[in-house]
């Protein structure tokens, strides 16, 4: 596997999800890459699902983009029952979080690779909030999420060590992502009420 960066600047790292045949996506776990490749182990209470890998900002997204990078396929020595499945399920188009189409001011202005990944994701997942309107929709918990980011770059700056500012890290990212789908959720909620038959 190559650096998910080469996809596109937005993209960070990758992530593994299951697919059931009528197409939920179940965000299964982060695959970090040690050089080309990576190991993942995970479960799922899914009977039957399918997996793919997506490249992707960050680690907490509830949605798949359509950079497909892996599909998994039945090896002749799988044990257990192997079905076949056709499962259509909903991709996010990569355009959707594209780096190029960010506002000027939300851009960073170099993804510093020499930061540690989890506090790349950490501002990225807050400028991606900030893009579709959380500050306005989710306001209380973006504030919360900002001064988690800023405890995280304090621990950087101090050499907290890795582990404290990992966990800071990956709760803004958390937060960042609830507060998104937040602001998605409240935004589509006039259009809604329009749609809504009116009583005579």
């Amino acid at each position: 596997m190559i650096p998910p960066n080469r996809y596109g600047r937005e993209y960070l790292t990758y992530v593994m999800w299951a697919v059931t045949p009528q197409g939920r996506s179940q965000n299964l776990g982060e695959v970090i890459l040690k050089g080309t490749k990576s190991k993942l182990d995970v479960t799922t209470d899914l009977q039957t699902f399918g997996l793919v890998v997506t490249a992707e900002p960050y680690f907490a997204v509830s949605q798949p983009t359509d950079r497909v990078v892996l599909e998994n396929y039945a090896r002749p020595d799988t044990r257990g029952r192997v079905e076949e499945i056709t499962a259509q399920y909903e991709l996010l188009d990569k355009n959707y979080l594209a780096f190029d189409r960010m506002p000027g001011e939300l851009k960073p202005t170099l993804i510093d690779t020499s930061l540690p990944l989890d506090l790349q994701q950490a501002r990225h997942s807050v400028n991606i909030a900030q893009w579709v309107g959380a500050d306005r929709y989710a306001p209380d918990l973006m504030s919360h999420t900002r001064d988690l980011l800023h405890q995280a770059e304090e621990y950087f700056v101090k050499k907290a060590g890795a582990k404290p500012l990992s966990t800071i890290a990956r709760s803004v990212v958390q937060n960042a992502e609830d507060a998104r789908l937040i602001a998605m959720n409240r935004k589509q909620e006039p259009a809604k009420q329009n749609r809504s038959p009116r009583r005579r």
